[in-house]
């Protein structure tokens, strides 16, 4: 053993008088001298200790600070360990109440009792003159008039297996009304005590004592007391489900028994999370330092709102003292609504910390999963970071720093950068034989999803019986169930298909002009967002883009045209397809100079947009080369929605039609088109000859062309064809919609629409 500094100067201290002959000696010196806290006195330590949490923990650390003191035998122990449980627990472990004994004199304990040593009360009158104190005698009970009751537990305030008791609170606007006869007497352990007269005015009861629950009906409507269930179990706070009528309608009835049914799902819970298979670490890089962050001085004003979470957090055991060497700061942000959020800064420890690879999956990936669906459910988790706990090797990581105090999280606290990878890693492992057949988790927001109500109700108990079984609470108010339409993840979600959240894009019509690059950025996130729903969205915002550079923000008549235009775009988005893999889809692409633009449709419902504005070089590609581009960028955008399916594009450009048949001229027409081998793909020209207001282009044909293939299996003389392009030729020539080749090649004319398919004329022009 080697000893340096202090701890050799202690070592040669102790030696001077009487050499330390045994090893625990010198180990006990070292502890008083170095040690923490808790080694100056091993024995008053454990005999503070408190239950905080469940018994597995309270008996870990008993097991834990037992070791360390010594020569105490075993009744004393057991005095330790049961002073130490909690108050109900304790009173469960009672001899006194197991054999029914008074816990004042220790008799025997049944109606009529009086407690040898009698009860003293102090009487106060109106003038404040002090009456002198007389013992209390016990009125004679007049057996006429009946015997009123009351247990021992009821005046304690205690659950028992013949008593229940519920956290209650008030309320303004009660729609219950209870007539009962009461007797006022201060018996401190509790407000209100509800017998068997009160019980018996409620008719018919639903009682579950083992869970401690009583169900029962007033006017109609169905309520539930949930008591405090004693032992192990966490106890539960008093929850009022009234179903009011419309409540029901919005709900559709059915239901109703399901959220009854698993109403644990959605109480408040007031223990630490049970101990689960997963659980969230911090791994480090390697010899990196603790981070220890110089700390900030608080405004007085917001001292007292510290002061006050923290205490919350210490009564919930979500928090606990540390001393470690890591130390990261609080700060407060300020909500919606005015009140503080406590926010701890990880920035440092972030830098240090190995980042999780986990994926997380996109949120157009979820939505394409929704189509077919016509109900929806959506749970929103409580404080969900909060139920998940962190490795006990990596407790003292989380450690941060107030005006008052050195504390660290047991459970996972917000700003960890590898926190939400662990929250979908549980997530996903808790509903992975439901992922993507009736569920999708996205952090904290659990969507289900099914196409009728019957099945819907099986998805809906299955999913709250997961969250059940693995002690997750959900809440309530921020739930819906049964709806044909629910907003998920900025969108609104129905049977017709996903639209933009009107409430979110509301500020837009409002948004003031930009005035700096800043405030284009932060316009230009919020639009972004829903691109997909904006056709030429990256063309339109391209004046905009230019401003973001460095010290290229000028306003001018093109940006303030790209700003109206995104607006009014966004106020009138449409509404997109849900994709539906078992149909072919349809991929239709655009050139121009200023950039590209393709749309993805099925059965002619739009389903994404994409556009891209061109560099200065790539202006300068001939339009053919544009034109390869755009289907290239298009093709490889739709990657997920096309690979192993057959689709079909349609393009304008006809060479297009034999593009796998054409001599490849240059290296980047070659390198485009080995992108697009993989696929499977069919190219139709654009120019179909249907109608006549699909057929007139812009401007006239002088710029276009018509696509002429006719049927192999009806072939005409060359006469035939011969007056079919005359028919076109005075087509063109003649606007009157009534005139006898406008009715040739009208849709309505299924002889000629079933032998031509596409016309094609080659350099045509209306002259």
């Amino acid at each position: 053993m080697h000893l340096d500094g202090d701890a050799l100067d202690l070592f040669s201290w102790l030696s001077t008088d009487q050499p330390i002959q045994f090893w625990e000696e010198l180990v006990h010196a070292f502890q008083r001298n170095f040690g923490p806290a808790e080694f100056q006195n091993l024995d008053e330590h454990l005999c503070s200790i408190r239950q905080t949490g469940t018994v597995q923990e309270y008996r870990q650390e008993f097991a834990r600070r037992s070791s360390r003191a010594s020569n105490w035998p075993d009744h004393c122990l057991l005095g330790v360990f049961l002073n130490g449980l909690k108050h109900e627990l304790k009173a469960d472990k009672d001899p006194k109440a197991a054999n029914s004994e008074c816990f004042r004199c220790g008799d025997k304990y049944g109606p009529g009792h009086r407690c040898k040593v009698g009860t003293f009360k102090l009487l106060e009158t109106e003038n404040e003159v002090e009456e002198p104190l007389e013992m209390e005698e016990e009125a004679p009970v007049n057996s006429q008039e009946g015997l009123t009751e009351i247990s021992l537990n009821a005046i304690l305030g205690k659950s028992h297996t013949t008593t229940m008791k519920v956290h209650g609170y008030y309320l303004t606007n009660f729609r219950v009304e209870a007539n009962s006869r009461y007797y006022p007497f201060s018996i401190g352990g509790t407000d209100v005590v509800l017998g068997i007269q009160w019980l018996s005015s409620l008719n018919t009861i639903q009682a579950n004592w083992n869970e401690m629950f009583l169900i029962f009906t007033i006017d109609g409507h169905k309520y539930k007391l949930q008591g405090v269930q004693s032992g192990p179990q966490k106890s539960a706070a008093f929850q009022h489900l009234a179903l009011e009528p419309d409540q029901q309608l919005e709900i559709l009835g059915e239901l109703q028994p399901v959220i009854q049914e698993f109403h644990q799902v959605f109480q408040e819970p007031t223990a630490l999370p049970p101990f689960r298979t997963q659980y969230h670490s911090i791994p480090l890089l390697p010899n990196s330092t603790p981070p220890n962050i110089r700390p900030y001085r608080y405004p007085h004003s917001q001292k007292a709102e510290i002061e006050k979470q923290v205490d919350l957090l210490l009564a919930a055991g979500f928090i606990q003292p540390n001393n470690s060497p890591f130390s990261s700061l609080v700060l407060l942000v300020k909500k919606k609504d005015s009140s503080w959020r406590m926010c701890i800064d990880y920035r440092a420890l972030n830098k240090i910390t190995i980042p999780d690879k986990y994926p997380i999956p996109t949120i157009d990936e979820l939505l394409d999963e929704l189509n077919g669906s016509t109900v929806f459910s959506k749970l929103d988790l409580r404080s969900g970071y909060y139920q998940i706990r962190v490795n006990e090797l990596d407790i003292e990581k989380t450690a941060f720093r107030t005006h008052s105090g050195h504390y660290e999280f047991k459970v996972m606290p917000f700003g960890l950068t590898n926190a939400p990878s662990t929250f979908q890693a549980i997530m996903n492992d808790l509903f992975r034989p439901y992922l993507r057949k009736f569920i999708l988790v996205f952090f904290d927001d659990i969507l289900v999803y099914s196409s009728t109500m019957q099945q819907h109700i099986n998805h809906l108990t299955t999913t709250l019986n997961l969250l059940h079984q693995n002690c997750f609470s959900a809440k309530l108010s921020k739930c819906c169930f049964g709806q044909s339409k629910v907003l998920f993840l900025g969108h609104i979600v129905s049977s017709e298909g996903v639209q933009v959240d009107q409430e979110k894009i509301a500020a837009i019509q409002s948004w003031p002009v930009p005035k700096n690059a800043r405030e284009v950025h932060g316009f230009q996130g919020l639009t972004g967002y829903y691109r997909r729903f904006i056709r030429n969205y990256g063309i339109i915002s391209r004046p905009l883009t230019i401003l973001t550079k460095r010290d290229g923000f000028q306003w001018s008549e093109a940006a303030q045209e790209a700003f109206n235009i995104l607006k009014k775009a966004l106020m009138t988005a449409p509404i997109l397809y849900l994709p539906d893999f078992s149909k072919t889809f349809t991929v239709e692409c655009d050139a121009s100079s200023d950039g590209v633009g393709a749309i993805l449709t099925q059965d002619k419902h739009p389903i994404a947009y994409f556009s891209k504005g061109f560099s200065p070089s790539k202006r300068l590609k001939s339009a053919y080369d544009r034109e390869l581009l755009v289907l290239v960028l298009a093709v490889q955008k739709w990657n997920h929605y096309l690979m192993g399916h057959h689709f079909v594009i349609k393009t304008d450009h006809y060479t297009f039609k034999f593009l796998l048949e054409q001599r490849v001229t240059t290296t980047e027409q070659q390198r485009l088109l080995l992108k697009l081998m993989p696929y499977d793909f069919s190219m139709i020209h654009k120019g179909v000859l249907r109608t006549r207001g699909q057929m007139l282009y812009p401007g006239g044909l002088k710029y276009g062309s018509i696509c002429l293939d006719i049927l192999q299996n009806q072939w005409s003389p060359i006469y035939d064809v011969v007056a079919i392009l005359t028919s076109i030729q005075s087509l063109l020539c003649d606007p009157n919609p009534n005139s006898e080749a406008a009715r040739l090649f009208s849709d309505n004319n299924r002889e000629y629409n079933n032998k031509v398919r596409e016309v094609v004329v080659q350099s045509w022009t209306a002259d």
